[in-house]
Formats: C-alpha cells, sequence, structure tokens
C-alpha cells in the first residue's frame, strides 16, 4: 500500500516538472516576442569604439549553460560566414568574458556590458541570445540557442534577417 502511494506522488511530481518544462519555453518566448519592436539604446554605449558594420549581437554570461553557449558559439561562426558585412558583436554580461574567449577559442573582441545595460532595456532577458536590431536600434529578432538546434539552418536564418536589414538601410541611402 505504502509503495503504491509513494509511486503514484512520485508520477505526479515528475509528469508536472515535464509540463513545466514546456510552459517555461513557452513564457520564455512570449517574453522575447514581447521585446520585438523595444528600441535598445545603450547598444551604442557598450559596443563604443568598436567598428560595427553588422545589426546582428549575442549576449552571453559564463553561467549560461555550457552545451547553449556551445551551440551559440558555433552559430556566430557559421553566421559570420554568411553576412554580407561585418559579424557578430558579441557582449558579454555579469562578469568578464575572457573565460568564453579561452574555452570556445574565440580570438575577435567579446564586448562587456559590466553595467547589464542591455539586458537592463529588454526586462533582463535570458542569456544566450541573439538580437537584431535596425537602424532605429529597434528590436527586430530574437533567436535563443540550445544544443538541440541545427546550426547550418538557423544560421542562416539569422544572416538573412540581418542582411535583409542591412540592405534595406543601404538602398534607402541610395
Amino acid at each position: 500500500m505504502n509503495c503504491k502511494w509513494l509511486l503514484s506522488i512520485l508520477i505526479l511530481i515528475v509528469s508536472v516538472c515535464v509540463s513545466c518544462r514546456g510552459s517555461r519555453k513557452t513564457i520564455q518566448n512570449n517574453r522575447l516576442e514581447a521585446m520585438i519592436g523595444v528600441r535598445i539604446t545603450s547598444v551604442d554605449s557598450v559596443l563604443s569604439g568598436l567598428v560595427s558594420e553588422t545589426n546582428i549581437i549575442m549576449i552571453c554570461s559564463v553561467y549560461d549553460c555550457g552545451s547553449c553557449l556551445a551551440a551559440a558559439f558555433s552559430e556566430v561562426e557559421e553566421v559570420n560566414r554568411q553576412l554580407v558585412s561585418g559579424k557578430v558583436q558579441i557582449i558579454g554580461v555579469l562578469t568578464d568574458p575572457t573565460p568564453l574567449q579561452t574555452r570556445f577559442s574565440y580570438f575577435d573582441y567579446i564586448a562587456f556590458d559590466a553595467d547589464d545595460m542591455i539586458r537592463r532595456q529588454l526586462k533582463y532577458i535570458p542569456t544566450p541570445v541573439f538580437i537584431i536590431y535596425d537602424k532605429d536600434k529597434k528590436v527586430r529578432f530574437f533567436h535563443t540557442p540550445s544544443s538541440s538546434d541545427n546550426v547550418s539552418s538557423v544560421s542562416s536564418q539569422l544572416a538573412g534577417q540581418s542582411n535583409s536589414i542591412v540592405r534595406s538601410v543601404l538602398s534607402s541611402h541610395l
């Protein structure tokens, strides 16, 4: 009798945990979608002094999930190969991003948002996250990398989104 009772409680707990994961992902996606159109003026101050020919950033922290970070850095490399101009600007938050450069053999500069200004403007969105913004610094697209991503298709989508915004800016100047 006691074993059946414990088994039924265990099954109930496991089923609740599994359903929580799905709803947590939905809540996270809803939070990100709510940030579309938000202006992120702090990008300029965080990336000050850097020549940025692109409109795509990846924000991450050394405290992020290891497999998510690995996926994010793989996607950065692939997106950089597909961009018309520039490259993904990586921004570290919460602590010095140098360990990320070492861990993922990434030798380009990683900016450091010591005051977490960008995420503050975006209501502390989870990291790692790719953000594509337009010339007015309004967010147009988000992507949260995970280990289950198909890197080439996600990278193509990110590069395509970024390239189309860059092309529209260039054509408006002609």
